[in-house]
């Protein structure tokens, strides 16, 4: 699904990510966790094709990205939900769904649209609604769905928790665990909050002055209880 062998990155004259290796198997969590500035946007930017490389090899769902444009890189099968969450704040809550849902067929687009639904049931009471009016948590309910509208087999989602309650951040990794288990997507997520992360990830691991420290594994029961 994508792997990750001695990849280097400079944004300018700093050097962001050095020799890193990284791989995710199909229907894995994978968490990297790591401070503020440690390079975990840059990293995921980088698998999504949206930023160059200059040192080692990427390959996601057997695409380079230094050769195929991140829309072909999405096509594929890459969900990217970035920091922040981005939703399209003036069109309504189905709307914002339904830009995800561009390369599928009409009957496709009905069946995502009720999966997604049905995982986020408060998306559904809110349809109508415009994004930008949204609670935090419920922006992030947003994107995650508007991501997996597009059938992904692996889901990317860059510090979901960031100005989310604690409370609010654990259901959201909850229904996370959820995806990747009813839908058989795996999941590369980077935040700063760790302790959560152990419960419900197989593995984590530690970006630190832009290198992966030793992972730690998770067993696979502890998850599964968190779901």
């Amino acid at each position: 699904m994508l792997d990750i062998d001695g990849l280097s990155v400079r944004r300018g004259t700093r050097q962001v990510l050095t020799d890193l290796n990284l791989s995710v198997s199909a229907g894995e969590f994978v968490a990297i966790v790591g401070n503020n500035g440690a390079g975990k946007t840059t990293l995921l930017r980088t698998i999504s094709g949206l930023l160059p490389h200059h040192r080692g090899r990427v390959s996601v769902l057997g695409h380079d990205p230094a050769r195929a444009r991140p829309d072909q890189i999405a096509q594929a099968g890459l969900g990217h939900v970035p920091e922040g969450r981005r939703v399209f704040a003036s069109l309504s809550v189905l709307d914002n769904l339904t830009v995800g849902a561009t390369t599928l067929s009409r009957r496709q687009r009905k069946d995502t649209m009720e999966r997604v639904l049905s995982l986020f049931p408060r998306l559904q009471e809110r349809a109508a609604q415009r994004a930008g009016t949204l609670s935090g948590g419920e922006q992030q309910m947003l994107a995650i769905g508007r991501a997996l509208m597009a059938r992904p087999r692996i889901l990317m989602l860059d510090e979901p928790s960031l100005g989310l309650a604690p409370i609010i951040t654990r259901n959201t990794f909850k229904h996370l665990r959820t995806v990747q288990q009813e839908w058989d997507v795996a999941i590369l997520l980077a935040e700063q909050r760790t302790r959560i992360l152990t419960e419900i990830a197989d593995r984590t691991l530690l970006l630190s002055s832009g290198r992966l420290e030793p992972e730690q594994q998770v067993p696979r029961t502890a998850g599964a209880s968190a779901s």
